[in-house]
């Protein structure tokens, strides 16, 4: 068995907070959505990024 890392430690004990498992849950979800992105950008060749958007001369 893999030894624990302080993170597995951390989130063991912070998931039995409910509101804290809410918001992990939810940040999962979003960092998901997010990896999904870039490929779809280059698919539809639409390369910009809303964070920071290209700028035009």
């Amino acid at each position: 068995m893999k030894p624990k890392t302080n993170i597995d430690v951390y989130l063991k004990d912070q998931s039995k907070d409910a509101g804290f498992a809410i918001r992990f849950k939810k940040a999962a979800k979003a960092w998901d959505a997010a990896i999904h992105l870039p490929p779809f950008r280059r698919r539809e060749k639409n390369p910009v990024n809303p964070v920071h958007p290209v700028k035009k001369n």
